[in-house]
């Protein structure tokens, strides 16, 4: 692309936050690998300082930029996979999505201020912009796509066929869910809020959690389960 590379993962929220952020930070890496690399070939007078100076500028900004918190780069996605541990996912995608507005806005703001001050309009800042505002819905779908497929590998072991399903309100108790289980029945909780869908959650995962925790009374919404939000956080 004018302003650097682009790799797009198959679905990148399908894995954990942690791993997320990995993989995002590979790419900065590269870039800081190549500045020492370089910087050594310098040092050992392989290649000349100014030579070695005009090949570091690139991989410095490139650097510097990706390392900004705002989606679709890497430390967007840095950040979406750290809020995500104390938000809800939709949330998380939200805040990068926003902060990439914003960066997008800075940078046709640079390069209009650029253009009238100097007269030379770097058409690569626009470029830039136009390609962080139009990976919005990129990103949100494929949001929605992970969660359906997380769901879906949760869902491999169950006969849908003998599975129960049954609604509650995400406040009642574990207790209360087991009340309405029967022997060896394979069931699923639609947890509802305001009597509005709000979660799915299986009858495995509150059996684990009894399991561990065999004296605690607690909210069915405590035990992880699969969110039931639009992509607009609500």
């Amino acid at each position: 692309m004018p302003f650097g590379g682009s790799m797009r993962t198959e679905n990148p929220y399908r894995f954990p936050a942690c791993r997320i952020a990995l993989t995002a930070l590979a790419g900065p890496a590269a870039n800081l690998i190549m500045v020492l690399f370089l910087s050594a070939c310098a040092h050992w007078k392989l290649i000349s300082g100014y030579r070695a100076f005009i090949l570091m500028q690139p991989n410095i900004i490139l650097f510097l930029f990706n390392l900004l918190p705002a989606l679709p780069l890497d430390g967007g996605r840095i950040l979406v996979a750290a809020l995500s541990h104390v938000w809800n996912e939709n949330k998380a995608l939200l805040t990068g999505i926003y902060c990439g507005r914003i960066l997008a806005l800075l940078l046709t703001f640079i390069m209009v201020f650029g253009g009238i001050r100097s007269g030379v309009w770097n058409i690569s800042l626009l470029f830039a912009a136009v390609f962080i505002i139009s990976s919005e819905k990129t990103e949100k779908s494929a949001l929605a796509a992970a969660r359906m497929m997380r769901m879906q590998d949760a869902m491999e072991g169950f006969d849908m066929r003998e599975a129960k399903f049954y609604q509650l309100d995400a406040g009642h108790s574990v207790s209360e869910a087991l009340s309405l289980l029967r022997p060896r029945e394979n069931a699923w909780f639609v947890l509802t809020k305001s009597g509005r869908p709000h979660a799915l959650l299986d009858s495995r995962s509150i059996m684990r959690r009894i399991t561990d925790h065999p004296l605690d009374e607690i909210e069915l919404d405590s035990i992880p389960s699969f969110r039931l939000c639009r992509a607009d956080g609500e």
